[in-house]
């Protein structure tokens, strides 16, 4: 799982007027990606000098709102 899988999920569900078949793991997939991506932005913080300002944890940060806000949609 990845933001592009979810981006494309997504995507098709919006071009259909029924809702789509998703696989019987795919929440609990998504869930395990987001928790990894909080895995890493928690490593990547103990890891900057200035965790608020490290470019890493930022990336990270705005992948896991855009990971929570493209479930949510879905």
């Amino acid at each position: 799982m990845d933001l592009n899988e979810l981006q494309s999920v997504q995507s098709r569900e919006r071009q259909t007027d029924s809702l789509q078949q998703l696989r019987a793991t795919f929440y609990r997939d998504a869930a395990d990606y987001i928790a990894d991506l909080e895995s890493e932005r928690d490593a990547a913080a103990e890891r900057a000098d200035d965790p608020w300002n490290a470019p890493e944890v930022g990336r990270l940060n705005d992948d896991i709102d855009t990971a929570e806000d493209t479930v949510e949609a879905i």
